[in-house]
């Protein structure tokens, strides 16, 4: 039973995979299971069959017996067709770090057995997570989901780069500001200053939601794309951005595609693809993972710091609204008041 305790101890923790888009996360569990369970048994039972040694008993004329030898036979105490298969559907534990919906698709933190019992600890690291979310001018969808039915159409061709880098700046803004106010530091004191320049504070509340960066990466009439960094956040939230977007440049909005480009340390090329998933590169990915987890500490810094300062819309920083032109440029690291310290 020695090989089966070692797969058994290998199949003990974190799995980094990509969840195609239009699957449910219990399809790609679901998966998951059956693959470790249908490979698992068959590499039990395509092993040699253990054999074991049984005496040779004689029995004499006069009744006495004594073991004039021995001999192999197989041991049938682990054989299949008597203890039934190694592995069940029900063996096999997996939990996902955070829900994604179907039309989601990207990086995906799964627990197996065992290591479902790290996902709490991984949710306190606060870990930033990409996205790149994609949306289209003048047309909303009902429930503002990415595949639903088109309820309302507007005009969106008065809508220039400039005015969605405002708005996309004033929410990022309004993010940073909230940051600041559940840190508890006093936003006139140096030591908030000091914080701003490094980065912006760490969420003080769990599953708060916090976006880092947000920018407009892609602008092609009516489509547009965002790139963002935030943690706390869920599907739902994230879509909404969306809509908040097409109502602040007065039009309508909806959001066409939702993907995860990396979760804290883990970014695609650590992530196995739907063909991917079998029992041997899941106790490899789940190794690496292993490791990862090790090397990569957490974190204790209260900001998120940023390796280079990046710059954006002056609307990021212009909290009273006032005029800018659209080509005018800040640097996103400035605190969002002045330097005006109380003695």
């Amino acid at each position: 039973m020695a090989s089966s305790r070692r797969l058994w101890a290998a199949l003990q923790g974190v799995i980094c995979v990509h969840k195609p888009a239009d699957t449910h996360l219990a399809s790609l569990k679901k998966r998951i299971i059956a693959q470790i369970v249908e490979q698992g048994n068959q590499a039990w039972e395509g092993r040699p069959p253990k054999e074991i040694e049984l005496p040779i008993v004689t029995e004499g004329e006069s009744g006495a017996i004594w073991i004039t030898g021995t001999k192999k036979q197989p041991d049938y105490s682990e054989h299949p067709l008597v203890v039934g298969p190694m592995l069940h559907p029900q063996d096999v534990l997996v939990e996902e770090l955070g829900d994604m919906e179907p039309t989601t698709s990207g990086i995906c933190l799964l627990g197996l057995n065992d290591g479902c019992e790290q996902l709490p600890g991984i949710l306190e690291r606060a870990w930033p997570s990409r996205y790149r979310l994609e949306g289209i001018l003048g047309r909303q969808t009902v429930d503002n989901e990415i595949k639903g039915r088109v309820m309302e159409s507007g005009q969106y061709e008065p809508v220039s780069r400039g005015r969605m880098q405002k708005v996309i700046s004033k929410m990022l803004a309004n993010f940073r500001r909230l940051s600041f106010e559940l840190s508890g530091v006093d936003a006139q004191s140096e030591a908030a200053f000091e914080m701003a320049r490094k980065g912006i504070p760490r969420p003080s509340i769990p599953g708060q939601l916090l976006v880092q960066k947000m920018d407009l990466a892609v602008w092609a009439p009516p489509y547009f794309a965002l790139d963002l960094t935030c943690s706390g956040e869920t599907d739902a939230t994230l879509r909404n951005f969306v809509l908040q977007i097409g109502g602040s440049v007065g039009t309508v909005a909806s959001p066409t595609k939702l993907i995860r480009l990396g979760v804290g340390p883990f970014l695609p090329e650590h992530a196995l693809l739907w063909k991917q998933l079998n029992l041997q590169n899941i106790v490899r990915n789940i190794a690496a993972n292993r490791k990862m987890l090790t090397d990569f500490k957490a974190d204790q810094s209260p900001v998120f710091e940023e390796a280079e300062p990046v710059s954006v819309v002056k609307g990021l920083l212009d909290t009273k609204k006032l005029n800018s032109a659209d080509d005018e440029e800040v640097d996103a690291m400035r605190p969002y008041w002045g330097r005006e310290y109380e003695k």
